[in-house]
């Protein structure tokens, strides 16, 4: 029996933790692989946010000025 329980650690030892570890490491670079995949996709979408943010409010600066020209030369034509 012990004897039996030897050769299972040997082959357990051998074997099996070698593989495991060779799994722990791929699995790691697999994970630091896709990290880096998340971590360039959201860096890529906050600058289209940061894009769109801006242009919207270069819009929206733009627009109530453009309006209240607009206003002004109505305003100025009613007038004379």
């Amino acid at each position: 029996m012990k004897k039996d329980l030897n050769i299972f650690y040997l082959f357990i030892k051998k074997q099996e933790i070698p593989k495991i570890g060779l799994q722990i490491r791929v699995l790691s670079k697999k994970l630091k692989f896709q990290k880096e995949i998340v971590q360039n996709l959201l860096s890529r979408l906050f600058k289209i946010f940061l894009a769109d943010c801006l242009k919207s409010s270069q819009q929206i600066v733009q627009k109530p000025q453009f309006e209240t020209l607009k206003n002004l030369s109505f305003n100025q034509t009613t007038q004379s």
